[in-house]
Order: C-alpha cells, then sequence, then structure tokens
C-alpha cells in the first residue's frame, strides 16, 4: 500500500485552497485544486489520469458530490485506488428527508417533526428547511401558532434552543476516525449558520457522558451508511440532554480546521493512513471565527485566516498571546464562545 505522500488529492473547497498543503504531507504536484462544476468532469478526469495517480482522495464539497462520485467510479473502473464518498451515503446529505428517514430507521434521536396530519402541527417553533439545500440556505423559522406548511421541496423539524455540537470524522471502510468535539455555541432563532459564528474544540466543559453518546451516534452513522471518506453530523443538545441529530453532511465540512489543530494532527492525511482510527484527543485547544481581513497562513504561530481565523494553542493565554502579534484582542461573547475585535 502507497504511503499518504504518494496520494493525489482533488480539493474542491476554494476556502481551503490556500491552507490545504500545511496540512497533508502530499507535494504540490500531488495536490488539484479545482471548481465544483459538473461541466468541469471530463477535464478533471483526464488531468487526474494524465498524474499518474495510484492513489485519488476526493475532498468533496456538497455541491461536487455527485461529479466526484462519478469520476471516482471512472478511475476504479482503471485500476486506481479511490478514497470518495459512496453514492448511498452521499444521497444522505443531498436529500434531508432520505436523511430524516434513514436516521429513524437506525433509532437516531433527532428533533419531532409535525404530525403526519397536515395542519395539525401544535404551537411552538419550528424550523422549515430546504429538502436539498446546504449551510442554512432557504431556512426559516415559524414561530406561534397554526399550522406548519412547508413548500414542496421542504420539511420542518421542531426548532430546539440548546447548544450545538459537531463531529467530524473519516472512514475508509475498515476504519475511522473521528476529530475532537466542535462546539458552535447555543442554537439561534435568527438561524445564523454555524460557519458564521464562533466555535471552540475541543467543547469545553462537555459532558463525558454527552461526549461518548455523540461520538457513539457517529460511529453508528458512518457504519450504516457505508461511509468512505468525510462525514461531518451535526448535534444539538437541550434541555433533556440527550444529542439530537440536526444533520448529515457527508463531504469536507468547515469544522476540519478548527479540529485539525486541536488535534495536532495532518488531517488530510486521515483519508489515506491506515494507521488513523479511533477517536482522536485533543492536543491542544482551537478557537475559530469569522474573519474578512486579509490570510493569515503562519503555522509557527498556529494562526490561519481565511474566511475564518482560526488560531490553536496550550490555553487561552497562548492564544491571546498568537491574536496580540495579529493586534487582535480574545474576550468572550454572549453564549460563553469567544469574540475576537482589533485592539
Amino acid at each position: 500500500m502507497s504511503s499518504p505522500a504518494d496520494a493525489h488529492h482533488v480539493v474542491v473547497s476554494r476556502s481551503v485552497h490556500p491552507w490545504f498543503r500545511y496540512f497533508c504531507t502530499a507535494p504540490p504536484q500531488n495536490v488539484h485544486c479545482v471548481s465544483d462544476r459538473a461541466d468541469d468532469r471530463d477535464r478533471l478526469e483526464a488531468r487526474l489520469l494524465r498524474s499518474g495517480a495510484r492513489t485519488v482522495v476526493f475532498h468533496s464539497s456538497h455541491v461536487s458530490l455527485p461529479r466526484d462520485i462519478d469520476i471516482a467510479a471512472a478511475l476504479r473502473r482503471r485500476g486506481i485506488r479511490v478514497v470518495a464518498q459512496n453514492p448511498e451515503c452521499a444521497a444522505l446529505g443531498l436529500d434531508k428527508v432520505a436523511m430524516r428517514k434513514f436516521l429513524r430507521e437506525l433509532s437516531v434521536p433527532v428533533p419531532p417533526g409535525p404530525p403526519a396530519r397536515p395542519g395539525a402541527a401544535p404551537a411552538g417553533r419550528w424550523v422549515i428547511k430546504r429538502r436539498y439545500g446546504t449551510e442554512g440556505d432557504g431556512m426559516r423559522l415559524v414561530d406561534g401558532p397554526g399550522p406548519v406548511e412547508p413548500g414542496a421541496d421542504e420539511y420542518a423539524e421542531r426548532f430546539v434552543d440548546g447548544r450545538e455540537y459537531s463531529v467530524l470524522a473519516c472512514a475508509d471502510g475498515t476504519r475511522v476516525a473521528t476529530l475532537p468535539i466542535v462546539d458552535k455555541g447555543r442554537s439561534r432563532t435568527d438561524l445564523l449558520p454555524p460557519f458564521r459564528r464562533p466555535r471552540v474544540c475541543p467543547a469545553p466543559d462537555l459532558d463525558p457522558r454527552l461526549r461518548a453518546r455523540m461520538l457513539e451516534i457517529t460511529e453508528a452513522i458512518v457504519a450504516a451508511s457505508a461511509c468512505t471518506g468525510w462525514i461531518e453530523v451535526e448535534f444539538v443538545v437541550g434541555d433533556a440532554a440527550e444529542p439530537l441529530v440536526l444533520e448529515i453532511n457527508p463531504r469536507l465540512a468547515g469544522t476540519v480546521r478548527v479540529g485539525a489543530m486541536a488535534a495536532g494532527v495532518r488531517v488530510f492525511d486521515l483519508p489515506v493512513d491506515p494507521d488513523a482510527r479511533g477517536r482522536l484527543a485533543a492536543r491542544s485547544l482551537a478557537v475559530e471565527v469569522p474573519w474578512t481581513g486579509p490570510p493569515v497562513l503562519e503555522p509557527q504561530r498556529c494562526t490561519f485566516a481565511t474566511s475564518r481565523l482560526t488560531v490553536s494553542g496550550a490555553d487561552l493565554r497562548e492564544i491571546s498571546e498568537r491574536l496580540a502579534a495579529l493586534g487582535l484582542v480574545l474576550g468572550a461573547g454572549p453564549d460563553g464562545l469567544p469574540e475576537i475585535t482589533r485592539a
């Protein structure tokens, strides 16, 4: 079997392109930074065949999943080893109705949905989601008494007032590795997507029982969906102190960098590293916030900023010192997650 350094990587997300090389042992010529456009399918397949790659890893986006799965099948027919999401698992992320049915059949707890009889939903807060949407696109909140009336391509679930978490995992059919759990703060009635909020990894003050339960659920989902490649499982924990699954994202997720920096791993080697397995422990603390400033790529300071600013250190004091070098100040936001401002 080839080593992680021999693999070729297809990197789809533009936000990952600038910093991918710092979290992977593959040489630059083995890294293919591409778009997620479906009409790039033939061009990308030809490029990978010309490269002479014997192992190819797809780090897919939500949009590129169907294209990447198609190319992966063509490469396998040529005898090339490929790590890419399988169609059955990908379908769960592309269709939220199929995802919810899968979770219920697996007896995984999810937020309650409305009664089957139209117009019979009780009063309360309901989140209406697009059936084929991603990253909060098109979500809306129905607040107050009255029926829940999703559109033809929507579905409804109860809004859960609680704290949101993510578990990112990588699997290849024989093993699974999970990164430390990411804390994304309290659920919000403005439905601001988690990628636009502060995040901390590992989740501070997380009850060990909840931590173990979220990891167990993630591992069960990986096994039942035959996941190959990346998957993120998003949770919310409300007053009942039971983790409920909000979403399955069977592709590279926005929590990958903060999780990788907390675990201290070259995260993009995980899909082809046979020794990467089990529940990876946090080696440091990592915090992350939205970022609109210039790019920062300073691995020696454990600091990266693209569309998000991510910093890791032994503790908040060390993180504060690293931010101070950039003219930034670390404080506490309203729900206990970090807030970073200009000095």
